[in-house]
């Protein structure tokens, strides 16, 4: 007995069908990939643009016993969120005031202050004080041999 294989038309169809099936299960990965890949750049483009124009300072900081107390004010022109103080230590520890714990529930609008007053310890054990924002590289710091007393 004979036995037959596939026709050489059946098997271009399937091969063909297959390679279209393929074809279109690469191509609608690769627009769901380019869209989200383009939508995540265009965010960081975006933040990275809005954050060039914001800006903060430390002003009038001083040391009262334990307490580091000073404003914060937004110097620049745009509202920063997320505002944190982290204070660092001669021997490497970091103690981070969040904007809940300095009282900042919202944004710093362009222009405003806020007054903080936050527990730091020793004063002769301070290495740093920084304030940070949600965006990077908009911060000010203050050198802890630079902490005068109140």
């Amino acid at each position: 007995m004979m036995k037959k294989g596939l026709s050489p038309l059946v098997a271009t169809v399937l091969i063909v069908a297959f390679t279209i099936s393929t074809a279109m299960i690469i191509m609608n990965w690769y627009r769901s990939f380019s869209l989200e890949t383009s939508e995540r750049i265009g965010n960081q483009t975006s933040q990275k643009i809005d954050c060039s124009y914001g800006a903060i300072s430390f002003r009038n900081v001083c040391v009262n016993g334990n307490n580091l107390t000073g404003i914060i004010e937004n110097t620049g022109n745009i509202e920063l969120r997320d505002i944190e103080i982290n204070v660092v230590y001669k021997n490497g520890t970091t103690l981070v005031y969040n904007s809940t714990q300095l009282g900042l529930e919202d944004a710093l609008l362009v222009g405003n202050r806020k007054y903080f007053n936050i527990e730091i310890g020793e004063k002769s054990e301070i290495a740093l004080a920084v304030v940070k924002t949600n965006c990077p590289k908009v911060d000010d710091e203050i050198d802890g041999n630079s902490l005068i007393d109140c």
